[in-house]
């Protein structure tokens, strides 16, 4: 999360030269946000990155999970396998 009141005074003490913040604490910055106004800030909602392109990919993705699922698979990327036995545990193929 970033801190936005720490963000604003970097960019007002000039240790910033400008800010493109996604992970606020709200999607929408509140009228009394520190960086609301700030000429050197660009909020972006978390879903700036989808596309129209990436849209299609994203449908794909989810039911190729889901097909790997039902067949008893792990979904992939498996990022940490160490953990294998308790997610098989958690949810069972």
């Amino acid at each position: 999360m970033v801190d936005t009141a720490a963000l604003a005074a970097a960019l007002a003490g000039g240790h910033l030269a400008g800010a493109v913040p996604r992970c606020v604490r709200q999607p929408a910055l509140p009228p009394d946000n520190p960086l609301r106004g700030l000429p050197d800030v660009l909020p972006t909602p978390h879903k700036a990155g989808i596309t129209e392109d990436s849209m299609p990919r994203m449908g794909q993705t989810g039911a190729a999970v889901t097909l790997r699922r039902l067949a008893g698979g792990l979904p992939r990327p498996f990022c940490k396998p160490q953990v294998t036995a308790r997610y098989r545990m958690r949810i069972p193929a």
